[in-house]
Parts: C-alpha cells; structure tokens; sequence
C-alpha cells in the first residue's frame, strides 16, 4: 500500500477497524452468557422437577425431635388440667348418700334408683338447715331471706324423674352459690384480719415487767398489744394489758364506731383468746385510745406472736347486705359477653356399659330448659378441661372497702373467676336488721324498722366468668396422650 494514501486516510481505516471490533465485543459476550444462563436454568428446572416428585421430605431426623417435644407439650399440658383440677377439689359435694361422686368426672352416670330419692329428698335436705347459708356470710344480710337469693331446682318425681343431667346441674347450681357465699366470707376476713407489722420508731415505753408487745393492722386499725401478768384469783396470769392501745388508720381518714367492734385476740387454738371491746364510742382518724381494761388469756408463749381479727357486727361489717347471686342467664349481663349466645354442657342418661340406649334417653341438648326446669344453656363456653360459667354478686357495701372486695373476689383460689365489668350506685332505704351478731350473742337491734340514710352505702354489682374444672381423664393423666379439640 503507498504510503502517503494510508497515511492520508487512515482516520478511516482505523475507524472501521473499530466499528468492526466494536460489533463484535457486543455480540460474542452476548453469545457466550446466554449459553451460561440457558445451562443454569435447565439445571434449575430439573432440581424443581425433583423436588416435585418428591411427596414426603420428613425423615427421622426431623420426626423424632417434634414427637419428643409434643409429648412433652402434652404432659405439660396434662399435668397442669390435673392441678386445676385439685386446686378445685370439694366445689361440687353430695350429700352422704351421693358421697361416693364427690371424686367423679361431670356427668357421671347415677343409677334410677339414686336419681328419684335425691330428687325424693336428698337434695332438698340441703336445704334444710338455714345456718348452713346464713353463718357462713354473718353477719351480712340476705335480701329477702336467704331462700330468695340462693336459686334451688324444683323436682317433680311423679311427672318427670329426674335425669342423670338434672342432678349434676341441680347440684353444681347449689355448689357454685355456696363458694361464692364463701367469696363473700374470705373478703369479710381478709378486711377483718390483722397482720404482723414493724414496730415504729420511737414507740411508747413498756411498763415494768412487760412479758411482750406485738404490733398488728389491719385496713382500718392498727393495735399496740402489751402483755403482761397480773393478779386473777390469787394467781399471776397473763393478760392483755389495759395500756395497750388501738389506732384509726383508715384510708378514707373517717372517724369510726368502736363502741361496737369486737377483737378477738390470742395465741392459736392452744393458747386460746379473748374478745376485746374498748369502752370509746367513736375514734377519729389518727387518733389512738388505750383499752383501759385488762383482757386475760388462758396461756402465753413470749417466743409467738398474737394473733387478731375483728369481728364484725352489721353496724362495723363492709358488706351489709347480698341482694342477688347470679349464675348462667342471670349473670350474662356484662357488656363483653351479653352478645354470646350461651352453650350447655352435654350429659348422658345412659349407663356407659349399655350398648344400644333407647331414643330418649340422651339429653335434647336443643332444648334450653330441662324437664324439671333446669338451665341448660349456662356456659360461655365449654371445653375438654373447662366450662366457664358466669357469675354474677349483688351486694350492699361500705364503699371505702370495693377494692378490697374486688380484690377478694378476683383471687379466689378454689373458684378462679375474671372479672368482666363491675359498677356501683349509691344505696338508698337501707335498714338494719332486727337482730345482729355481736362476740357471739345476737341483740336486739335499737334501729330496726328505721331507714339508715349512709352515704357511704353503695350498691356493688360485680360480673365476671367462673372456670369449672373438667376432671382428667385416667388415661390422659397417665399417657399424656389425648384427642385433640374439635375446631371451632
């Protein structure tokens, strides 16, 4: 090639070797990846395709470890049913000639013959003695009687014989009522009953020969009890001396009545006690008096200490009056759960060991009454280890003392109840009762028939849901195994 002609153009031919070069670093990159991305993806599509034909990828490693873990889920779970269980035993008793059902699972099945006497008379000897629903909550009234507040089952054995279903709901009814009389009497004693508290700092000087001192409080009174001995039939005998002292510390800093409260103090069973009355009519808030008298004891043991509670009378009682308990129905009144529908809880009349049971034998679970008038449809809901009941109390109170109530109610540790709504309303025309328990004697009330206008009256109204434990089956408790619950 002459030179001047390649030197005269070679812009050109450099640049069309470079378009050249340029075109074909675009296409063989091009040619070279696609082959790569074609061979990655076929290996992907039969990776997939493997995987596919594939039904089942557990194995034993990864079944062992999930059954060990679900059996030990299941017992966990089992054992925990079986200490509810426990923890609620003696709710539901029967009288002596039902005792041996004291143990048994819900529901379990009682002959024809057992059915008509209890019906016949069993039960209503439940009913028989009053003191059995009144002492338990004294010295608090029932509105009406005790008759109109505790609900009973009306058994008409000539026309319908009762039903396997019809006792066990008969006598959960009056089981569920009595614990929450007993509620109502552990809020009573947890208001009434004095702990043990420091000393303060600079407390009053004993006097000369002081065999003790114990410092006690409860919500409203704090006591400084002094022990010493003195001369009782010519011999020297402990005594609570007339120098100890009761203190007003009530939260609401109001003056209280003493003339009428009662303490009894001691040392246990063994020592015995006395009930000790402060002969000052009312105590203001923060103000102390001395009991001026001496109180002697049967026995004292320097190394214990004492021991005290009041007992109250209507006039010193937080709660004064139980104008209603509900169950089922009748307390399904809280907001958050008066728009469920309630459930019952299915029973069988039917022996177990009966192979084929007649068509009307089993319970109409559809009907909401059964046929001696028996709520059925009383459960918010029902499941293998629990029915939830509500539950529903009604009562006249001290308003200074709601928290404590609440608190009462809300801790019970045989009936487990969760608080679903309470309110209160001041309580008007409220009268004492003709009689009332003071130190274990009954008087004659002096206001009786008259209107008691106290404006710290209210009327409680407490709502909630009460778990009514399911017993564990035998082969549940001791397998651990069990059938999982139906979906819902």
């Amino acid at each position: 090639m002459d030179k001047d002609k390649f030197l005269k153009h070679h812009f050109w031919l450099l640049l069309g070797i470079f378009v050249v070069l340029w075109i074909a670093a675009l296409l063989i990159p091009g040619l070279t990846v696609g082959a790569t991305i074609k061979a990655a993806r076929d290996e992907y599509d039969k990776i997939v395709g493997d995987l596919k034909n594939k039904k089942d990828l557990k194995n034993e490693s990864f079944i062992k470890p999930l059954e060990t873990q679900e059996k030990a889920f299941r017992n966990v779970k089992s054992d925990v049913w079986k200490k509810s269980w426990d923890a609620q035993g003696g709710l539901i008793t029967w009288p002596s000639a039902l005792v041996r059902l004291n143990d048994s699972a819900f529901g379990a099945y009682v002959p024809d013959e057992e059915r008509n006497e209890f019906g016949r008379k069993h039960y209503y000897e439940q009913f028989s003695d009053p003191k059995v629903f009144t002492e338990k909550v004294s010295p608090v009234e029932f509105k009406g009687g005790w008759n109109r507040i505790i609900r009973q089952a009306e058994f008409d054995v000539n026309t319908n014989k009762p039903t396997v279903e019809e006792l066990w709901l008969a006598q959960e009814d009056l089981c569920v009522q009595q614990e929450l009389l007993g509620v109502i009497r552990v809020a009573l004693d947890n208001v009434a009953k004095f702990k043990v508290v420091e000393a303060p700092k600079d407390p009053p000087a004993l006097p000369q020969g002081a065999l003790g001192r114990t410092f006690l409080r409860n919500v409203d009174w704090e006591l400084d009890l002094i022990v010493e001995k003195k001369e009782k039939d010519r011999k020297s005998v402990p005594c609570i001396s007339g120098l100890s002292t009761i203190k007003n510390i009530n939260a609401h800093h109001r003056s209280l009545p003493l003339i009428t409260a009662v303490f009894r103090i001691g040392q246990g069973e063994a020592g015995g006690h006395v009930d000790v009355r402060v002969p000052v009519e009312r105590l203001a808030y923060n103000q102390s008096a001395p009991f001026k008298n001496d109180w002697f004891l049967v026995s004292y043991d320097k190394n214990s200490p004492l021991v005290a509670e009041q007992i109250f009378n209507w006039e010193t009682s937080p709660i004064k009056r139980i104008d209603a308990l509900g169950l089922g129905q009748s307390a399904n009144a809280s907001y958050r759960t008066a728009k469920f529908s309630l459930k019952s809880r299915p029973i069988s009349n039917v022996e177990p060991s009966t192979t084929t049971p007649p068509a009307s034998s089993a319970a109409d679970a559809s009907e909401k009454y059964t046929p001696n008038g028996l709520e059925r449809n009383r459960y918010f809901e029902v499941r293998e280890q629990v029915r939830w009941m509500p539950v529903g109390l009604s009562l006249v109170i001290d308003q200074a003392y709601i928290s404590d109530i609440l608190a009462s109610i809300a801790n019970t540790p045989r009936l487990p109840i969760q608080i679903t709504q309470w309110g209160w309303d001041h309580a008007h025309g409220v009268k004492p009762p003709a009689t009332e328990h003071r130190g274990g004697r009954s008087r004659q009330n002096r206001g009786h028939g008259t209107t008691v206008e106290d404006p710290n009256l209210v009327q409680l109204e407490v709502y909630g849901i009460a778990s009514l434990y399911e017993k564990l089956p035998e082969a549940k408790s001791t397998t651990g195994k069990e059938s999982r619950p139906p979906k819902r």
